[in-house]
Order: structure tokens, then sequence, then C-alpha cells
């Protein structure tokens, strides 16, 4: 496993989670998504404290705009717990994918059937689609290289 992780990334020197054979959404999300929450906080403070005048004379108004704001937040916050929980761990015969709330789900390649959309993999089992491998995740093409050895990508 060691010699294919080598032949496809020719740094053996980068010590990070490829090494392991996962394949996660990119960091940048993560940093960016907690940027994004911690803005709509101080927002959502702004408003409570320094404009109370202009908050109660249109109550209304007030409330629609924290409601608004409320929604982006738990939007960006349910964007971040997704980008932390989610993985695919990939082995010679089979992959382990991880969702959104933690749960493991271990698929052997002969069951799967993936298509390359250009911009990312879709992979089904049966008629449903059980999760997407984008091109801007790191190490993407592992999970190509030793699904090709059981089964073909189709094009579409």
């Amino acid at each position: 496993m060691e010699e294919l992780y080598l032949k496809i990334n020719n740094n053996p020197k980068v010590m990070d989670d490829t090494n392991k054979f996962i394949i996660k959404q990119p960091l940048i999300y993560n940093k960016i998504l907690p940027i994004v929450l911690v803005g709509l906080l101080f927002v959502a403070l702004y408003l409570i404290v320094f404009e109370k005048e202009a908050l109660s004379s249109d109550i209304e108004g007030a409330i629609a705009a924290l409601a608004f704001l409320g929604i982006i937040f738990l939007g960006s916050l349910f964007l971040l717990i997704n980008n932390i929980n989610w993985k695919i761990e990939v082995f010679d015969t089979y992959c382990i994918h991880t969702n959104l709330f933690g749960r493991k789900k271990k698929y052997l390649y002969q069951d799967l059937r993936v298509i390359d959309y250009k911009t990312a993999y879709r992979v089904y089992l049966g008629k449903k689609r059980i999760f997407g491998i984008s091109h801007l995740q790191d190490n993407y093409k592992m999970f190509s290289e030793l699904y090709s050895k059981h089964n073909k990508i189709m094009q579409r």
C-alpha cells in the first residue's frame, strides 16, 4: 500500500492524512467557516447591543434580521460539522465512508459504480448515490487508482 502511495504522490516527505489513504474536504473550508461564524456572532451582538433604539422602533424588522442571521449561522455550522466529519478511507478492496454524523459504512469496490463528471466522481451503490469525491479534495486520485483495479470508472 505504501508503494502505491509513493508512486501516485512523488513526494515521500509529505506527512499528513493523505499518508494514511484518507480523502477529506479541503482544509481551507475548515479555516473560512469558523471566521464566518464568529463574524455573524459579532454582527448579531452589535445589532443587539449598539442598535437598541433602531431595533426597538422596528421590532418586526429586527426579528427578521436576527432570524436571517440565525439561518446563515446554522447553515455555516452545518457545513463546518460536515467538513470536519466527512471522510473516505481507501484500502485495496474496499473503502470506508464517514458521513456528516460520524457514521461509518464499508463499501466493497466490486459493489460500487463510479461515474467521472470531469470535476468529481459520483459513487453509486445500485441506483442510490452514496457519496461524491471532488477533484478539489486532497488525495482524490488514490480512490480512482484503487477502484480501477476492480471496476472501470464510467465517463459522463
